[in-house]
C-alpha cells in the first residue's frame, strides 16, 4: 500500500508572482502549514524571539537564523520598487 501525502500550491505575492506545491506526510502537517501561512499573511519579515522543545534544542539551532529570515526569501529586493 502506497503512503498518502497531503499538498497544497500556494500563489505567492501580491500579482501572483510564484505558485509553488508544498507536500507533507499528514494532514496535521498540512494543516499547520496552512495555519502559519494564514497567520502571515500581510507581514514581510519575521524573527524568532524563542522556539525550544523539552531539552531547548530549538532554541539553540534557531539562534544564528532569527534576523536573517524573511517571507520573500533571498530575492526579496531583486523586485522592490520601494515605497513610491
Amino acid at each position: 500500500m502506497d503512503q498518502v501525502t497531503y499538498s497544497i500550491t500556494i500563489i505567492w505575492g501580491t500579482e501572483g508572482e510564484e505558485t509553488k506545491t508544498y507536500t507533507f506526510k499528514t494532514l496535521e502537517e498540512l494543516e499547520a502549514f496552512r495555519d502559519g501561512v494564514h497567520e502571515s499573511n500581510g507581514w514581510w519579515e519575521y524573527e524568532i524571539k524563542e522556539e525550544q522543545d523539552d531539552q531547548g534544542a530549538y532554541e539553540d539551532a534557531m539562534e544564528s537564523q532569527a534576523n536573517a529570515n524573511t517571507i520573500w526569501g533571498d530575492a526579496e529586493d531583486d523586485n522592490y520598487d520601494g515605497d513610491k
